[in-house]
């Protein structure tokens, strides 16, 4: 896979004024709940969350380090975002591990493109961030041409950049 074959779009913090139309958003339309509070839901089935969930979601991301969202582009049929993702510090401030993960349809390609956002976003960026930890196989990834991908066990990737 190459650089140029990931399409990803305006990446975006959610907070402030965000947070409420987020809440929205969740509320409206369907999503995949991939990963919760750090653990992952293979088997998740794409679904409307409740006013419970959606609050629980946007706590997740409230309380996570980095709450970030990313819309696709004019392809996207609504204007919000395709895939959202809460990230918080690992061991130390050069690690994080992904915290949340909403994602709609096509599933697996926005959970590649909303890791590999957030990644591209913290690691080449003002943030110092140089790996993280995702709790979901990402093995057949392959080679990215700038980075590694290490399967630390079954149900978790390490990412960090090729020097």
């Amino acid at each position: 896979m190459k650089w140029r074959d990931i399409i990803v779009l305006h990446p975006v913090f959610i907070e402030g004024d965000l947070i409420d139309k987020f809440r929205d958003h969740l509320l409206q339309y369907p999503y995949y709940h991939v990963i919760h509070e750090g653990l992952t839901d293979l088997g998740c089935s794409i679904e409307r969350f409740s006013n419970i969930e959606a609050d629980g979601i946007i706590n997740s991301f409230k309380k996570s380090d980095f709450p970030l969202a990313c819309h696709l582009g004019s392809k996207s049929t609504e204007k919000f975002f395709d895939y959202h993702i809460a990230l918080r510090y690992g061991n130390d401030k050069k690690e994080v591990f992904v915290y949340e993960l909403v994602v709609r349809e096509e599933k697996e390609k926005n959970i590649i493109n909303g890791l590999l956002m957030a990644f591209y976003l913290l690691t080449i960026s003002r943030y110092g961030i140089e790996k993280m930890l995702i709790p979901y196989n990402l093995t057949s990834l392959g080679t990215i041409d700038d980075i590694n991908v290490e399967s630390i066990s079954n149900n978790l990737t390490l990412l960090t950049l090729k020097k």
